[in-house]
């Protein structure tokens, strides 16, 4: 669970299709997973369509190792959901160069597009041309309906009171909506007794930003149903602080206590802990309690 306030500020704002940010100062992975929800939040609202963006950078501006790592997933996320093309001015900031290499690095290895320019005006054009092409070829973003099969594949089980979700691969939202039917069946199988929940994550399990949302009601839902705890084990994970920071922070919204662990062993004790102590809050006073 992340322990530390985001560094760095940032702005976002909408033309149309081109979501332009404005950012000042290091950037930690904190920043960035703010950042990455309100941006989140803008790519769902054009609802598929092609889009760009324009990033201004002033002084100061540098990503810790952690932050370009949660870059990299929201910028993959954001091209599998219809990104065409990045603009990046790069005049204000004194690390210019280092900038460039990080971020520009980024869009390579996502094949997208990237110029930098020195204002939105000079940028503006070639990003809606970029757009243009992108609409006039009919390239829909993969986040923009849900007529796709299911992506990312999970095998559920149950001890005691406890479910084991193992989780493969990139899921979208199809998947999760597979996910959230057949974990309610098993939830409404407690009765509306107190349970917890262990999810182990492979090296390739990231959610795009439909299936975020989509999870995030089921959590909302497990936990008005009587979800009191939950495990992540992200160590098999090439992106743990990511993964942890996407469905920690939806446990966090919901209000359910969670933690990682590397197996499900270490893990059972805590899970049947919270169990139990949840059972003992929610159960009746018995003859001669109060």
């Amino acid at each position: 669970m992340s322990r530390f306030k985001p560094h760095g500020e940032y702005r976002l704002e909408r033309d149309g299709n081109i979501i332009k940010n404005f950012a000042a100062g290091a950037a930690n992975l904190e920043a960035l997973q703010g950042f990455g929800r309100e941006m989140r939040a803008m790519v769902a609202e054009l609802e598929g369509q092609p889009f760009a963006t324009y990033a201004e950078y002033g002084p100061g501006v540098l990503l810790t190792p952690e932050a370009e790592e949660a870059l990299r997933a929201n910028i993959a996320d954001r091209v599998a959901c219809g990104q065409v093309a990045a603009a990046l001015n790069l005049s204000q900031t004194e690390e210019r160069l280092i900038v460039q290499s990080q971020i520009g690095r980024i869009c390579d290895d996502h094949g997208l597009p990237w110029r930098t320019f020195r204002s939105y005006a000079e940028a503006k054009p070639w990003l809606l041309q970029r757009i243009g092409v992108a609409s006039g070829t009919g390239r829909p973003g993969h986040c923009a309906t849900g007529l796709f099969a299911p992506h990312g594949e999970y095998r559920l089980e149950t001890d005691d009171r406890i479910i084991k979700v193992t989780a493969a691969g990139a899921t979208n939202r199809e998947a999760i909506l597979r996910f959230s039917a057949e974990i309610a069946e098993l939830v409404a199988g407690f009765g509306g007794r107190p349970f917890a929940l262990y999810s182990a994550y492979d090296a390739d399990v990231i959610l795009t930003l439909e299936a975020e949302e989509r999870l995030r009601k089921s959590i909302t839902e497990r936990a008005r149903l009587g979800m009191c705890a939950a495990v992540l084990n992200v160590s098999n994970s090439m992106h743990p602080m990511i993964v942890s920071g996407q469905i920690g922070g939806l446990y966090d919204e919901a209000g359910v206590p969670w933690r990682t662990f590397d197996d499900y062993e270490s893990a059972r004790d805590w899970l049947l802990e919270r169990v139990a102590a949840a059972e003992a809050t929610d159960r009746p006073p018995g003859r001669g309690e109060t």
